[in-house]
């Protein structure tokens, strides 16, 4: 299973997939990232695995506020999996937010390129060597920080996690190293499209102050 977290798009599918034996098959979590067909981006999505599993949550890039999508160009797992009732969440009504969202699909991508264009020059010295390699749509901009607790209690700015919490701590299990330190270090800068000049002028400052605060 390959997960495009935080909607950087990894872009080594194919060559993966040859090197698989074809008794494996590759499934998708694109929660995090959705493309337009014409975006440069699409043929790295659901392209090379069996299908690719979609979310429509209040948090996700097109937010009908409840359910998703699943993917897929094999027609022998089409009809399997469609024989299946996956729960009931995506009701006419989500369905028209989403298709209404849809439209607005090349918008959303743009602000989001726009805003983190502006992010990056201001904290180039603070962004995870990912964003050198992977090619993304910015759902989440992760800025790598000492200590990120310093930003939880911003009155200014509501600030995420990059993720909340990992799985292998429910689990009670230890995590991967590297893991552990990324969602310890790791704060998501806010990236809506519908931010206004004035108020990314306050995010960026607020930022800086809680970076050197941090550090």
């Amino acid at each position: 299973m390959v997960n495009h977290t935080f909607g950087y798009t990894l872009n080594f599918l194919e060559n993966l997939r040859k090197r698989l034996p074809e008794n494996v098959v590759l499934i998708e979590d694109c929660c995090h990232v959705i493309i337009n067909s014409s975006h440069e981006l699409s043929k790295y999505v659901s392209k090379y695995s069996l299908c690719s599993f979609f979310s429509f949550n209040a948090t996700k890039l097109l937010a009908s506020g409840e359910g998703g999508a699943i993917s897929t160009n094999n027609e022998k797992f089409a009809n399997k999996i469609s024989a299946f009732k996956i729960g009931d969440n995506l009701s006419n009504l989500s369905c028209s937010i989403a298709l209404e969202q849809l439209k607005k699909l090349d918008y959303f991508l743009k602000k989001r390129k726009e805003i983190a264009e502006l992010y990056i020059s201001e904290f180039k010295n603070y962004l995870p060597s990912e964003f050198d390699y992977y090619s993304g749509i910015y759902f989440r901009f992760p800025i790598l920080v000492s200590k990120n607790a310093e930003f939880w209690y911003s009155k200014a700015i509501s600030y995420r996690k990059g993720v909340d919490s990992l799985i292998s701590m429910s689990l009670n299990v230890k995590a991967q190293v590297n893991a552990y330190n990324i969602l310890k270090d790791t704060v998501s800068l806010p990236i809506f499209p519908s931010l206004e000049n004035f108020e990314l002028e306050k995010i960026v400052s607020e930022t800086h102050k809680l970076i050197r605060n941090a550090n």
